[in-house]
């Protein structure tokens, strides 16, 4: 009994290793913005990729999905020519937590190296 039992935990942990590895798997794997807000210490400093229009308004720049916005700072370099209006994209880059560009106050924003069309 006590070996089916010890069985039975090593089968768990393995699922759960598995699960957690299959949700962590990529380095693409695209990221709500609101995700990022929620576990903004989990994707600190780490590259992430995730899916929205672009917004900009004067210094104003965010990434904008159905459910949330992040600040934005493009990277010098990065091809921003394919953007427009009401289209969306994958934005890949570092989320970072400072003072972006037009910003006095410390807040959460990505600062975008790649845009590619969704």
């Amino acid at each position: 009994m006590k070996k089916l039992a010890l069985l039975l935990v090593i089968i768990a942990i393995g699922m759960l290793g598995l699960s957690y590895g299959c949700l962590e798997d990529s380095e693409n794997n695209v990221i709500s913005i609101s995700e990022l807000g929620k576990h903004a210490d989990k994707y600190l400093n780490k590259e992430v990729t995730v899916e929205g229009q672009w917004f900009e308004w004067g210094d104003t720049k965010k990434v904008m999905d159905n459910s949330s916005d992040i600040y934005a700072e493009i990277l010098e370099g990065t091809n921003t020519s394919i953007l427009t209006k009401n289209t969306e994209y994958y934005f890949t880059g570092i989320l970072k937590y400072g003072k972006p560009s037009g910003h006095e106050e410390n807040i959460l924003y990505i600062e975008i190296s790649d845009i590619e069309l969704v």
